[in-house]
C-alpha cells in the first residue's frame, strides 16, 4: 500500500483519537508532535521513537502500538509491526480500534504477499466497525491490486457512499476502472480525487500514469512535475515520480533525458525497485548505442530483482532484456519466460512474447526493434 494512503491514518492515530479522555494527559504530547511531524516527512525511525517513549509510560496504548507498527512496516520490520498490530488486536475494547488495529495488520501482511491472511484482516475489520470508509478503501486496493476490480469496485462504492469527500476511494476506483477499460472514467475519478485533495501527489502521479497510458505525455509529464513539487519531504515517494518521468521520456523518443531522470531518482532512493528497473529498461534497450550500457543495465536489474524478491514480472522481463544486451541469451530466455509466467496480458504479454523470440535468435530487444 503506497504511504500517502495510509498516512492519513498514522496521522489521525498521531492526535490520539480513540483514547480515554484521562489518558491524554498522561500521555507526553511533545512526543506525539514529534511523531506527527516525522510522519508526515515520512521520517518514521524518528516517529517510531517517539511512540517508544509513548508506549514506555503507557505500554498498552492501542493508538501508539498501532502507529509504532505502521512505522515498523514502513521501515521493513514486518515482524516487529505484527508483534505491535497483534497486540493492539487482542487490546481493542471498542470497534473503531478494533478496525483499525486489523486494517493495519491486514497492510502488513499484504505486504508480505500473504494476500489471504490480508484480506481476512480487512474483512474482519469491515466487520467491527462497518461504518469505517478507510477500511474498505484498504480491501478494495488489495482487490485491485489481485486482479479482481469487480470486488474493489464493490468496496469503492461503498467507502463513496460512506464518505463522499473520501478523495483516496476515488483514486482506487480509478485503478479499477483501468483494469475495467474504462480510462475515460479512471480520468474522472482522479481529476476529482485531485479537486477534493490537490496536494496528494500520490494523485497526481496516478493520473499522469493513467495519461501516459492514453499517449497524452505532454500533460502527464506535468502530472509527474506537479507531483515532484508536492513530494519536498518524501525521497522515496520522489524516487518513483522521477523514474515514472524518466519512462515518460523514453516513450517519446527522449531516451537520454529518461536515463538521466532515473539516475536522479536514485539520488533519493539507492532502493527503489521502480527507479532500478526503469533505469534498467532504458540502459539495456535504448536505441541509440551510446545511451546502453548492458553491464550497468544487469547490475540495476537484478538489484531490482533482489528488492522485488523475484516475483515481479516486470523487473524479470527487464533483467531479461539486461541479460541479452549483454550476450547471454540463455539467461534472456530463460528470464523472459519465467517473467511470462508469472502473468502480463494484452499489450505487455504480446511484447515479452516478441522479445522472447529476439532472443531465441540470438537478438537483443531494442526500442527500434
Amino acid at each position: 500500500m503506497s504511504s500517502p494512503r495510509i498516512i492519513r491514518w498514522l496521522l489521525v492515530l498521531a492526535l490520539a483519537l480513540g483514547l480515554p479522555a484521562g489518558a491524554r494527559a498522561a500521555i507526553p504530547t511533545n512526543d506525539w508532535e514529534i511523531a506527527n511531524q516525522a510522519c508526515r516527512q515520512q521520517d518514521y525511525t524518528t516517529a517510531a521513537a517517539a511512540y517508544d517513549r509513548i508506549l514506555r509510560t503507557d505500554r498498552d496504548n492501542v493508538t501508539a502500538l498501532i502507529a509504532r507498527g505502521v512505522c515498523h512496516r514502513y521501515l521493513r520490520r514486518p515482524e516487529k509491526a505484527l508483534n505491535d498490530l497483534n497486540k493492539a488486536v487482542r487490546l481493542a475494547t471498542n470497534a473503531f480500534d478494533r478496525c483499525l488495529s486489523l486494517a493495519q495488520r491486514g497492510n502488513v501482511y499484504f505486504y508480505l504477499t500473504n494476500f489471504d491472511q490480508s484480506l481476512d484482516d480487512y474483512s474482519r475489520a469491515i466487520q467491527a466497525d462497518p461504518s469505517v470508509p478507510d477500511a474498505y478503501v484498504f480491501r478494495a486496493y488489495a482487490y485491485v491490486t489481485l486482479g479482481t476490480p469487480q470486488r474493489a469496485l464493490y468496496d469503492c462504492n461503498m467507502a463513496c457512499l460512506l464518505n463522499p469527500d473520501s478523495d483516496e476511494a476515488y483514486a482506487v476506483r480509478a485503478r479499477v476502472h483501468n483494469q475495467l477499460g474504462q480510462p475515460d472514467r479512471a480520468l474522472a475519478d482522479l481529476d476529482h480525487a485531485i479537486d477534493l485533495n490537490p496536494d496528494n501527489p500520490e494523485f497526481h502521479y496516478s493520473r499522469a500514469i493513467a495519461r501516459a497510458g492514453r499517449g497524452d505525455y505532454g500533460r502527464a509529464d506535468q502530472d509527474f512535475a506537479d507531483a515532484i513539487a508536492l513530494s519536498p519531504g518524501r525521497p522515496r515517494n520522489r524516487a518513483e515520480y522521477f523514474a515514472a518521468k524518466g519512462l515518460c521520456h523514453s516513450k517519446i523518443g527522449k531516451f537520454r533525458k529518461g536515463i538521466e531522470e532515473c539516475k536522479s531518482a536514485l539520488l533519493y532512493d539507492a532502493d527503489c525497485t521502480v527507479a532500478l528497473n526503469n533505469l534498467a529498461w532504458l540502459l539495456a534497450t535504448a536505441p541509440d548505442a551510446k545511451d546502453r550500457n548492458g553491464r550497468l543495465a544487469l547490475d540495476y536489474a537484478i538489484r531490482a530483482c533482489e528488492l522485488s524478491g523475484w516475483h515481479d514480472a516486470f523487473c524479470l522481463g527487464t533483467l531479461a532484456a539486461a541479460c541479452a544486451e549483454t550476450g547471454d541469451y540463455d539467461g534472456a530466455i530463460k528470464w523472459e519466460k519465467q517473467c511470462l509466467k508469472l502473468g502480463l496480458a494484452g499489450r505487455e504479454r504480446e511484447k515479452a512474447l516478441l522479445e522472447l523470440d529476439l532472443f531465441a535468435q540470438k537478438k537483443p530487444y531494442h526500442a527500434d526493434n
